[in-house]
């Protein structure tokens, strides 16, 4: 009679104890309330105009950015609706690749190749944020010596996107 009414006791508290997980299991299953990046593919004219030509939303957190302090590249930040940046990141030049390739000598030493991009396109990743507004892309240029560097603004993707 013990068994039985161990057996029962358990069963019972398993089915209070899968009571109160069917919920919150079930609420987490269908909502997509976690980060989110969102992906720009875009193409620089060569007018120095920027494009977007596609974006996409996908699930994940980004990694903190390791090149902000550079003042070389592209860099981008979104932006709240007051212009207040809420994330900001560089990405190298995409109009100047550097390949490299053996020269011919017997050593087959490793040369370096600069090449000009006429209309590179790259892509950006920033995380997608519910105050976010608008991704700001610049350069930074020098104007004489001496003197501080110059923002050039090469444009602005709205958001939200997909």
């Amino acid at each position: 009679m013990t068994t039985k009414r161990a057996l029962r006791t358990s069963m019972t508290t398993a089915v209070l104890l899968a009571a109160l997980w069917w919920p919150t299991a079930v609420a987490r299953g269908q909502t997509n309330d976690g980060p989110k990046i969102l992906f720009l593919h875009l193409k620089i004219h060569p007018d120095k105009t920027l494009q977007l030509l596609s974006s996409i939303k996908r699930p994940g957190e980004l990694k903190p950015p390791a090149n902000t302090d550079t003042t070389e590249g592209i860099h981008y930040e979104l932006r709240d609706a007051e212009g207040k940046s809420l994330w900001h990141a560089a990405i190298a030049d995409p109009e100047r690749r550097t390949l490299e390739h053996a020269d011919n000598s017997p050593a087959r030493k490793m040369k370096q190749l600069h090449v000009a991009m006429s209309e590179p396109e790259f892509m950006v990743r920033v995380p997608a944020r519910t105050n976010a507004v608008e991704v700001e892309f610049y350069r930074f240029t020098a104007t004489t010596t001496n003197q501080p560097l110059k923002k050039v603004r090469l444009g602005m993707v709205p958001l939200p996107l997909k």
